[in-house]
């Protein structure tokens, strides 16, 4: 494995660790199951298992899907990868359903410098 994908295996793997045990620790979800199957139904394309999967436009269903869920909490997806079951972990990536998150939640944009008029000197 690279270093860069050994790196980034090692910080989604950490990531997990902590959604586990934060949720563990509490008791309460803040996913349900409806939410976990509207992400596996409308990113399906976008989440399979393998090499050639597109990735999710910023305008289509599955980004929009993901943008809802992460506007209720911002650890959402996490709570979703923790619902996949072994099947669903064997034919959905939990890595490409984590890169939703950076991929589709656009944050706002810089807000721009203020105007600022030029003098015409003659």
């Amino acid at each position: 494995m690279l270093p860069g994908k050994a790196a980034c295996f090692l910080l989604v793997m950490a990531v997990f660790a902590v959604a586990c045990l934060d949720h563990s620790v509490t008791g309460n979800r803040i996913c349900t199951e409806q939410d976990k199957k509207d992400v596996l139904v409308n990113c399906k394309l976008n989440i399979k298992n393998g090499k050639f999967t597109p990735p999710a436009p910023r305008a289509g269903v599955c980004c929009q899907v993901v943008r809802h869920m992460q506007s209720k909490d911002s650890k959402m997806m996490d709570c979703i990868v923790e619902l996949l079951t072994g099947d669903e972990k064997k034919e959905h990536s939990a890595v490409k359903m984590m890169e939703l998150v950076g991929r589709c939640v656009v944050p706002a944009p810089p807000s721009p410098p203020p105007h600022r008029r030029h003098q015409v000197v003659a």
